[in-house]
């Protein structure tokens, strides 16, 4: 008897140091601010730099930036239009420079964009939507050239709502360029995005009302890199299921692999396309519950870290897991409990050798706490950029030849990041042409040349080139993207 004791306790401390081994280690960055802070967003960029955003309180949004090995102290975001208010959403994007770019909701109401870097925020600008703002749930994210890209719900007309897309580039200073994804006779929200290797965007939202029968359905789309909507990928992701089904998230990992994920009662769901095949799996079940909650807060996030993709989500005592799906074995892990206390939003991001988690607790005064789950480290490639030319002319006994020569350095992140850089690829077009080419005018020039000279040049015209980078990872040649 006595042994079986000692064999039952063992065993329950077995299993609790194991629950230990697996919480994460926290970091309050709300710590000395008063009052409740809620719905953080979190970010990273190139530098190793960290940025969190959220709502603290009826002071609007305050951050908080990771340098150095360390957090600074939490203060408000300046100049901001204002600050009371239901806040909810947000989401955060880093540029090819290192520059964060934010967005904020005030639903109902408003959102809101802003950027920093070096530690100064630009001015907070409204952002100019169409129609009504509505909110709920607002994304973000960046094409290859840096343009950003914007989704919202909105209210077009007095009842029925719509998903939309908003654009700015990388000299603007606020979003101008604005798209009805879903105009249509029935209603739509909470959408999210997705941009792809080949500036694709992926869209998916909760479809609201079919025929005029309302029916939550999960829903997605593609456009492709010119915003023209392909309107043959429209799927129902949630079609299958009977009954409701809403929260949706979505992600892309660059390598032709896309997740979408959503809640129905009394769980979350899955589905992965494959860009090869063109084809959506079918509907995967995750291992966590959880009822609907009267706040809606079914929360359920995905990211995509190399190949990989991570999924965020929460049960129904408020308790947050986190559970990865290994994209080159195509197999589902095992869920890991991130912390003991419940909590109530969260955000996730792909570091570079982390996955970053930030999250608000359920009890008064919330406090914001960030933790991290370490990863191999993403597969980074950096191209040297745009090259100017110098123009010279080649003589031989009978003429002349105009060319023009260009020579260019390693670029220092792949220098210090020990990049396994083999080859360079050089690309021309003509200036006010549009974008490069897909194809090279010269490729697979040795990592050990750092010059090349265009012998097939119209002296009558204005020439620009760009030089990326192949390199060696993992025995998978990898080229650098052309950014602009």
């Amino acid at each position: 008897m006595f042994r079986k004791f000692v064999l039952i306790a063992v065993s329950i401390f077995m299993l609790a140091a194991a629950v230990d081994a697996q919480v994460l280690k926290t970091t309050v960055l709300s710590a000395g601010l008063s009052g409740n802070n809620r719905y953080p967003g979190i970010g990273e960029n190139d530098r190793g730099e960290r940025l969190a955003i959220w709502r603290w309180s009826n002071n609007g949004m305050a951050y908080s930036w990771y340098r150095d090995g360390k957090w600074t102290k939490p203060a408000r975001i300046p100049n901001q239009v204002r600050t009371e208010g239901d806040y909810l959403g947000s989401d955060i994007v880093a540029d090819s420079t290192g520059r964060f770019h934010a967005v904020w909701e005030l639903m109902d109401r408003d959102c809101y964009y802003a950027s920093f870097k070096d530690g100064a925020w630009t001015k907070v600008a409204t952002i100019p939507v169409p129609g009504k703002y509505e909110g709920f749930q607002i994304g973000l994210d960046i094409r290859s050239n840096d343009e950003l890209v914007l989704t919202w719900t909105g209210k077009p007309t007095r009842i029925m709502k719509d998903c939309f897309l908003g654009f700015k580039n990388k000299n603007e200073t606020n979003f101008k360029r604005f798209m009805n994804v879903t105009d249509d006779k029935e209603s739509s929200s909470s959408s999210m995005l997705a941009v792809d290797e080949a500036d694709n965007i992926w869209l998916t939202w909760k479809g609201e009302e079919f025929g005029g029968e309302e029916i939550l359905l999960s829903c997605v789309i593609k456009l492709d890199k010119d915003n023209h909507i392909i309107k043959s990928s429209f799927k129902q992701l949630s079609g299958e299921q009977a009954g409701w089904s809403f929260l949706q998230w979505i992600a892309n990992n660059k390598k032709g692999k896309t997740m979408a994920i959503w809640w129905k009662n009394p769980g979350y769901y899955a589905r992965l396309h494959d860009d090869a095949t063109d084809k959506w799996s079918t509907i995967h079940t995750l291992p966590i519950k959880t009822d609907r909650k009267p706040d809606f807060s079914m929360w359920s996030k995905v990211v995509a870290h190399n190949d990989d993709f991570w999924v965020l989500m929460k049960d129904g005592k408020y308790i947050p897991w986190l559970i990865k799906y290994d994209g080159v074995k195509g197999e589902w892990g095992s869920a890991r409990q991130l912390t003991y206390d419940a909590v109530f939003y969260y955000d996730i991001y792909p570091g570079y050798d982390n996955i970053l988690i930030a999250w608000c607790t359920r009890k008064d005064p919330s406090q914001v706490e960030f933790a991290t789950v370490p990863v191999p480290p993403m597969i980074r490639v950096k191209s040297v950029g745009g090259v100017v030319p110098q123009t010279g002319v080649e003589r031989s006994f009978f003429r002349s030849y105009p060319f023009n020569k260009l020579s260019w350095q390693p670029n220092s992140f792949n220098v210090e990041n020990n990049i396994n850089v083999t080859y360079y690829n050089v690309y021309r077009r003509v200036q006010g042409s549009g974008d490069f080419p897909e194809t090279p005018i010269m490729s697979r020039i040795p990592v050990a040349t750092t010059t090349y000279s265009d012998l097939t040049i119209d002296p009558q015209l204005t020439y620009e080139y760009y030089v990326t980078c192949i390199a060696l990872i993992n025995d998978k040649e990898v080229e650098s993207p052309i950014t602009e």
